[in-house]
């Protein structure tokens, strides 16, 4: 290496690239399953091709892989002899996702068979988002079903909750349900059901909600005996109009933000 004038550095560095270029291929192989491909291996029951298709999905293990293929199958009996075109004509997707395998699911009207998928893979918050529009078609208690199976840091709750709580989930069930799944110290989960018991007018659970804000830590209990100060004088509803004039969000609000209010 020192006759031809090549650090060895410079050695380590291509070496190296050589191997990320390498790993990247190999990545991209695997990703590159074609989605009709997998629902023909699907229907002849070529085993291989799907779990090279689900593995290129990010679904790794052998009994997640197992789970995925029968949620699958399912959609697969379902479709018919109208398989092909019902999942692979009329379905816009060049290869093999979790993204697109639950888009599957829930344009056939299966929440069921896309909560089943939901236990087998590992979804991302981007994963939800997009697939929001076809998921808020489903009932509450199918929501529900399915933001329950999916990592808490997934789950887009600023539309996933005024959505249960719109379409007939009571407060208290779905905090119950909330605390059962131990979320609730979470700001992000909090906030859009106290948006919604100001929307409502229940002034008993905006009061819970924020000295549990105090109880977590994202608000000053300073901030929380102004507001209460505050309601006591000018009542709950005129206060809560007026931060939101001010665009200060309750779970946000601070001894200065409350103060700087005019009655």
């Amino acid at each position: 290496m020192h006759y031809t004038g090549v650090g060895v550095e410079d050695v380590k560095a291509r070496f190296n690239e050589k191997l990320r270029l390498s790993a990247s291929l190999q990545r991209r192989k695997s990703e590159e399953v074609e989605w009709s491909l997998f629902w023909e291996a699907l229907n002849k029951g070529d085993g291989k091709m799907i779990s090279d298709a689900l593995s290129g999905a990010s679904v790794s293990g052998t009994t997640q892989q197992i789970g995925m293929a029968e949620a699958c199958a399912v959609l697969l009996k379902g479709a018919g002899k109208e398989w092909h075109t019902r999942l692979v004509d009329d379905l816009p997707f060049s290869t093999v996702s979790r993204c697109s395998l639950l888009h599957a699911a829930l344009a056939e009207k299966r929440p069921d068979v896309a909560a089943e998928m939901l236990s087998h893979a590992r979804v991302t918050r981007s994963d939800l988002n997009s697939l929001w529009p076809l998921i808020a078609q489903c009932t509450w208690e199918e929501v529900l079903r399915m933001i329950s199976l999916c990592p808490k840091n997934a789950v887009p709750y600023n539309k996933a909750l005024p959505f249960i709580l719109k379409d007939g989930c009571s407060l208290q069930t779905l905090s119950e349900h909330l605390e059962h799944a131990r979320v609730l110290g979470d700001a992000d989960v909090v906030s859009p059901l106290l948006a919604y018991a100001v929307e409502m007018g229940d002034w008993s659970y905006v009061e819970r909600c924020v000295g549990h804000l105090v109880d977590i830590g994202k608000i000053a209990s300073s901030a929380r005996d102004a507001f209460g100060h505050l309601c006591k004088l000018h009542g709950p509803k005129r206060v809560c109009q007026r931060l939101l004039e001010h665009h200060v969000e309750l779970s946000d609000m601070t001894i200065e933000d409350l103060e700087s209010l005019r009655f």
